[in-house]
């Protein structure tokens, strides 16, 4: 493999390391979390700035994901068919049950949420398009890994789990009984171990015996039932048998290809 060029391995790191806390960071902060010396990072940042790339706040000192990555994320979703085929599908799904619906796929340890469709009275959530989030931590990430061993579990998560919750799986053991659950029932779920007072259902799109990607639906307790999640878990394999079978015949490894 030829050398990677250094300034642009830093500009795609910088812009994964931001996307990733909605808070942002301060020059300080990303200096020290990925070993940039100041003098060579702050060009960088200002350039990012310049191009609305980065948002940047004179208060907090902080810069965060601004507007150019997020047009730019929408344009590749809005150009590829099989992105475009699933956002119709989860707006299909918003549209009968009123509640959000996420697309996310994997990477390494997290899922990289790709689409997201709001209801008309969403919850706020932690996680939106460009966020990464950890997996065992959410339905989506469940569905994600549903293929996967207990050894490549072991491989994906050679640290500790992440916990984001009491709640939250933070042993390979008990992500792993959790996770084959997914063969018999075809869905994946989880009750407040992402986040308090909400529970998440999804299912795992598949192609060729690989999970290509995953739609999850966010239902706050407040609003849940028995009936609603039944209704939930219909709508999502509805979907899930669709977009398999539009994507059969296509030879893709990736929702991107």
């Amino acid at each position: 493999m030829k050398a990677l060029h250094s300034t642009t391995s830093r500009i795609i790191n910088i812009l994964e390391l931001i996307s990733n806390n909605k808070e942002g960071y301060t020059l300080t902060e990303i200096s020290k979390l990925l070993d940039i010396p100041k003098t060579s990072l702050s060009p960088i940042l200002k350039t990012l700035v310049y191009y609305n790339y980065l948002a940047y706040n004179e208060i907090t000192l902080k810069y965060s994901i601004y507007i150019g990555i997020l047009s730019v994320s929408s344009s590749v979703n809005k150009n590829n068919a099989i992105v475009k085929f699933i956002k119709e599908e989860m707006n299909r799904i918003v549209a009968s049950c009123n509640e959000i619906c996420q697309l996310g796929v994997l990477n390494k340890h997290e899922v990289l949420y790709v689409e997201k469709v709001n209801a008309s009275n969403p919850i706020q959530l932690a996680t939106s398009v460009g966020v990464q989030f950890p997996a065992n931590c959410s339905a989506l990430g469940k569905a994600l890994l549903f293929k996967h061993s207990f050894k490549e579990l072991e491989n994906v998560f050679p640290g500790e789990l992440e916990r984001r919750t009491e709640n939250t799986i933070t042993s390979i053991k008990d992500l792993y009984e959790d996770i084959i659950k997914i063969d018999q029932n075809g869905y994946a779920t989880e009750r407040e171990e992402g986040m308090k007072e909400v529970e998440c259902i999804a299912v795992p799109i598949i192609k060729d015996n690989l999970v290509l990607a995953a739609i999850s639906v966010s239902i706050p307790l407040f609003r849940s039932s028995q009936k609603k999640k039944d209704k939930v878990i219909d709508l999502l394999t509805e979907s899930r048998k669709k977009v398999e079978k539009y994507i059969s015949n296509m030879n893709v490894k990736s929702i991107f290809d």
